[in-house]
């Protein structure tokens, strides 16, 4: 039988789906059937790809004859751009999995040891003008009492 537009439109090709894997997931005492995709996690998760299985893909992928490459793609479901984040990273870091999110300040150790190095020298700085109020207070005492007796 062809299939129209008309008859996509009805939902009658529905009923035609290859049957997809399937596992239960118990929550909360309720039964929960979830769909897998093809790699076996669920939808809407973000995959997690190995160091070893990316270079096994590359590696195949490099080696493969020329239309090949794309056969392997649809194979792993995986995108073309995959692959060139996975060469990027085997010529820059290594293909171990990277950390997501914020990225550490590589100069967060020197602007804490400065800030304290800061704080040091503030504190160094009050006690020297300290010193320096007391000494001129010693000093206007001194003028007073050394012009005090020679009157």
């Amino acid at each position: 039988m062809h299939r129209t537009s008309a008859n996509m439109q009805r939902g009658d090709w529905q009923g035609n789906l290859p049957s997809m894997p399937m596992r239960v997931k118990s929550v909360d005492e309720s039964t929960q059937v979830v769909a897998l995709d093809s790699v076996g996690c669920t939808p809407g998760r973000r995959r997690k790809f190995s160091a070893i299985y990316k270079a096994q893909i590359l590696h195949e992928i490099n080696n493969a004859p020329y239309g090949q490459q794309i056969v392997i793609l649809r194979r792993e479901d995986l995108n073309p751009s995959h692959i060139q984040k996975w060469e990027k990273q085997r010529d820059t870091a290594g293909l171990e999995p990277q950390k997501r999110g914020r990225k550490p300040n590589p100069h967060l150790a020197e602007t804490k040891e400065l800030q304290k190095q800061n704080a040091k020298l503030v504190k160094e700085l009050e006690l020297a003008q300290a010193i320096i109020e007391f000494q001129k207070k010693i000093a206007k005492i001194n003028q007073m009492y050394v012009t005090g007796a020679k009157r």
